[in-house]
């Protein structure tokens, strides 16, 4: 009995795992981007990293209360 429970259980892991691979290579397939080739560009890292620098500089001019 309990043999049918973990064969049951294996089953519905093994579905679950299966349909997480789809929905991430679907999501994949929408983005655009392939298996590994998912980074940023230089220019958005110095965006990212101006922008950064300008939060920082406002959160350091505001007041503390």
């Amino acid at each position: 009995m309990y043999g049918l429970v973990f064969i049951m259980a294996y089953i519905c892991v093994g579905i679950g795992f299966g349909v997480s691979l789809m929905i991430e290579r679907y999501n994949r397939r929408i983005v655009g981007t392939s298996a590994g080739a998912a980074h940023l560009d230089d220019t958005s890292g110095e965006l990212n990293s101006e922008i950064e620098t300008e939060i920082i500089q406002e959160l350091e001019a505001e007041p503390v209360q």
